[in-house]
């Protein structure tokens, strides 16, 4: 991600997303105010390390964290922790897709809640469907 799309990214949770009164100061006394954001959007086979060394250090780790898992933010590292490590302490446990049987994690995710095998099944379900509806039309 270059630093528009982090910076356009981040614009969709305002601090207030966290469903409480966050205080808008937090991000500015961050140790990462100022460092370029490509490192904490590291891509797949990158590693987060740099990013997380950064965490280490910063005073307001725990207000980022808290505003990463109540906004919810998919991508990047937050208050030290990247995507898949949020994704094991989120509130509640971890997400779970419309039908309750699969976790949900970010490269796991389709519209409708819904998870990559009940993705699939439902694929399977209506393209059979539709064959049993052209075998009775014929």
């Amino acid at each position: 991600m270059n630093s528009y799309t982090v910076s356009r990214y981040l614009r969709q949770f305002p601090p207030e997303a966290a469903g409480r009164r966050a205080d808008p100061g937090w991000r500015d006394r961050a140790a990462c105010a100022g460092t370029d954001p490509d490192l904490f959007f590291p891509e797949p086979d990158e590693d987060a390390a740099a990013a997380k060394v950064i965490c280490a250090g910063c005073p307001v780790t725990a207000e980022c964290l808290a505003w990463a898992l109540a906004a919810p933010v998919q991508f990047g590292v937050f208050g030290g922790l990247d995507e898949q490590e949020r994704h094991a302490i989120q509130p509640g446990g971890p997400r779970r897709c419309g039908s309750g049987e699969h976790l949900m994690t970010p490269d796991n995710t389709y519209p409708g809640n819904r998870c990559r095998a009940c993705h699939l099944a439902a694929g399977q379900r209506n393209r059979k469907q539709q064959q049993l509806a052209r075998k009775a039309a014929a």
